[in-house]
């Protein structure tokens, strides 16, 4: 066997353990560690094909490629659902997640079709981020009183649509924070169930441009910078989040835009305690995002194991925003 090939083989190995340790490593620890998270998918890629190769050449060395293969097993599942049910007509709490992006870019100007569709899912709990509360759009989300609705009362933000009657509900950061998290103790026939709506912290990265060597230097060093300190704040917020979700008296339900990949520090932290819906039932990519790059999922519902996931379905054809609406049923356990 050549040494040096095994040698390379072996400091693959090495490396592809390095990147997908990514996700145990806080930025408290490594500010960067966030962008090796964009390279899992890819050493993930890379493996397949090395095996692959391995098998096909009969390569001594097959049995490191396939190490490298078998180690990213754990990022399987939130990387793609081969066997979810995406039928929403059962029994069940229908959870509707959206980033509308405040409606602004909604066909124009024109959001009519929106809310109708969103009228026409008939979701028992609306979990709205990016909304602005234009009474015209308030009253027709709330079809005079079919929903009860905490809001911002004149900028927009996080928000929450019940059927069901909500007896308490608050905010976990200042109330003019522009990225926040809303939580509604909500009384669904007489068990109470506590509902978070997130908006995590925005990277704010310039993603548009001419596409050319100038621009892409122009925007390099500065879009670096928002990721890295985006990265953080979010990691801090979730923080706040687990606490108190840990603290809940009641079964919980967290769902909104969490600007995270599912290869995230983040994802993983809240994945100890909860489990996602996209895991369990959800089809294909899930890519949730509908413009700049598009091949991310950071819209996220997840349960304590007081629920049952029954459906999940990413609408990706839904393109009134720049995030594609999500829905999961859950029912609780008994």
């Amino acid at each position: 066997m050549n040494k040096g090939y095994l040698l390379l083989q072996l400091i693959w190995l090495l490396l592809s353990l390095f990147i997908y340790s990514s996700v145990l490593i806080s930025p408290q620890q490594f500010s960067y560690v966030g962008l090796l998270a964009f390279g899992i998918p890819v050493v993930i890629g890379l493996n397949a094909i090395i095996f692959i190769l391995s098998l096909l050449f009969s390569f001594k060395t097959k049995w490191i490629s396939g190490l490298c293969l078998l180690l990213s097993f754990p990022f399987w599942s939130p990387a793609y659902g081969w066997s979810g049910n995406e039928d929403l007509n059962q029994e069940g709490i229908k959870v509707l997640s959206y980033n509308v992006e405040r409606f602004i870019n909604t066909k124009k100007g024109n959001n009519k079709e929106v809310l109708q569709w969103i009228k026409d899912q008939d979701a028992d709990v609306l979990c709205f981020q990016e909304f602005f509360p234009l009474e015209s759009i308030v009253s027709s989300l709330r079809q005079n009183g079919k929903y009860e609705i905490v809001t911002e009362e004149d900028r927009f933000g996080v928000t929450i649509y019940s059927k069901f009657p909500m007896v308490a509900n608050g905010v976990l950061f200042d109330v003019d924070k522009l990225n926040n998290i809303r939580f509604a103790d909500i009384d669904i026939k007489g068990d109470t169930v506590r509902v978070y709506n997130v908006h995590l912290q925005s990277t704010g990265m310039n993603t548009n441009g001419s596409g050319t060597m100038i621009d892409l230097e122009d925007n390099m060093k500065p879009n670096l910078r928002k990721f890295v300190i985006s990265y953080a704040r979010r990691v801090q917020q979730m923080q706040v989040l687990e606490r108190h979700v840990q603290e809940s008296p009641y079964p919980v339900i967290l769902v909104g835009d969490f600007n995270d990949i599912p290869y995230s520090y983040n994802y993983f932290q809240v994945k100890k305690y909860m489990n996602n819906a996209f895991e369990q039932e959800g089809r294909g990519f899930g890519f949730t995002f509908n413009e700049g790059i598009p091949f991310l999922r950071i819209d996220n519902q997840f349960a304590t194991d007081h629920w049952q996931v029954k459906a999940f379905k990413t609408f990706n054809k839904v393109k009134y925003s720049d995030h594609y609406p999500i829905m999961g049923i859950f029912e609780l356990s008994r």
